[in-house]
C-alpha cells in the first residue's frame, strides 16, 4: 500500500481530489505516466513523486509550454504569497523522473512523436490540456491507446457549472459520454481555495466550492 502524498507546494488542482485520487490508486503500481496539459508543474511533482517508488518510474509531460518564468502561488492563506522562477519540480530531487514533450497535443505529428517517445504502455493517464469538448474528446482519443488494459485515465475539471463556462471548460459533457462505458469514480473537493494565475502577486482569483473536480476511469 502506497503513502499518500499531500501536495504542499502550487498546484491548480484541488489538494483533496488530487488525494483522493491516490487513494484509489494506493494499490496499484503506478510507475508510468503520461500527463496531457502541465502548466507550471504541479500535479507532475505529484506523478514524480508517485513514480519515484520504483525502479525506472517516468513521467511523460506533454504541453505546448514548459517556460511559463516567474508565477506565484496562495500558500497558508491569503496573505502569503510565494515566487516560483519556473516550473515547481525543476529544482526538486524529482525533477529526474520528468521527461518533458513539447507541441500540441492535436498536430498529428506530435501525437506520433509521443506514442514513439513513451514506447511501452503506461499506468496512467491525467489529461488536463484542452478544455473543450473537442479538444479533451480528441485527446482521449488520440492518447489512450497509450494506457495498459486495467491501467487509469483521469480527466480534470469534469463538473459542469457557470465557474467551468465562465472560463470556457467543457469537459463535463465528454466526461459524461464517456465514463458509463467503463468503470468509473468522480472525485469533488467542496473546499473553497484562493488561486493566483500567476502574472502578479496580488492577481488572485477565487475557485469555488463546486468547481473543478477530477473523473478517473480504468481502462478494460
Amino acid at each position: 500500500m502506497n503513502e499518500i502524498i499531500t501536495p504542499d507546494w502550487p498546484v491548480a488542482q484541488k489538494k483533496f481530489e488530487l488525494m483522493m485520487v491516490q487513494e484509489l490508486l494506493k494499490n496499484e503500481r503506478i510507475a508510468r505516466v503520461v500527463e496531457l496539459g502541465t502548466w507550471t508543474g504541479g500535479t507532475a511533482l505529484l506523478w514524480a513523486q508517485m513514480v519515484s517508488r520504483y525502479d525506472n518510474g517516468i513521467v511523460y509531460c506533454c504541453d505546448q509550454n514548459f517556460n511559463w518564468g516567474i508565477h506565484y502561488s496562495v500558500e497558508r492563506g491569503v496573505n502569503v504569497m510565494r515566487e516560483y522562477p519556473d516550473q515547481v519540480y525543476r529544482h526538486t530531487q524529482y525533477n529526474k523522473y520528468i521527461k518533458e514533450i513539447k507541441g500540441d497535443s492535436h498536430d498529428p505529428y506530435f501525437i506520433e512523436h509521443v506514442k514513439n517517445q513513451v514506447g511501452q504502455p503506461v499506468d496512467f493517464m491525467f489529461i488536463d490540456g484542452d478544455h473543450s469538448y473537442e479538444g479533451v474528446k480528441a485527446d482521449f482519443y488520440n492518447f489512450n491507446s497509450l494506457v495498459k488494459p486495467g491501467g487509469y485515465i483521469a480527466f480534470h475539471d469534469v463538473l459542469d457549472t457557470e465557474y467551468h463556462h465562465f472560463y470556457g471548460c467543457h469537459v463535463a459533457p465528454f466526461w459524461n459520454e464517456i465514463k458509463t462505458q467503463f468503470e468509473w469514480w468522480e472525485f469533488i473537493d467542496n473546499n473553497e481555495y484562493l488561486h493566483s494565475p500567476g502574472s502578479q502577486p496580488n492577481d488572485m482569483v477565487k475557485c469555488p466550492a463546486h468547481a473543478m473536480g477530477i473523473g478517473v476511469i480504468r481502462k478494460k
